[in-house]
């Protein structure tokens, strides 16, 4: 899988596809102004209650987490997570907003 640096670089990647796609959707606000340094990408969806976005998903197989606080949306990239699967999670999420 590469080096510590390889690996966390193709983490940074899928998280900045996320975040890139996130951006670019009516309705979505990233938490962070600029993509994460990690694989984590937190949101909210506008008019959207965060637990039945999470529920949505998983009933299409794809898995996100909310958090609390502050209300979000929590989508996490690894160094398996294909640019196909963020592709479908920001599909599905553009049928939400």
């Amino acid at each position: 899988a590469g080096t510590p640096l390889e690996r966390l670089a193709t983490i940074q990647a899928g998280s900045r596809q996320l975040w890139q796609g996130l951006k670019a959707m009516e309705g979505v606000t990233t938490l962070l102004p600029e993509p994460p340094p990690a694989g984590l990408v937190s949101f909210t969806l506008q008019g959207a209650a965060t637990a039945d976005v999470v529920e949505q998903l998983g009933a299409q197989g794809l898995w996100i987490r909310r958090l609390d606080d502050p209300d979000c949306l929590r989508a996490c990239t690894h160094i398996t997570t294909t640019a196909q699967e963020i592709e479908a999670l920001l599909t599905a999420l553009g049928a939400l907003a």
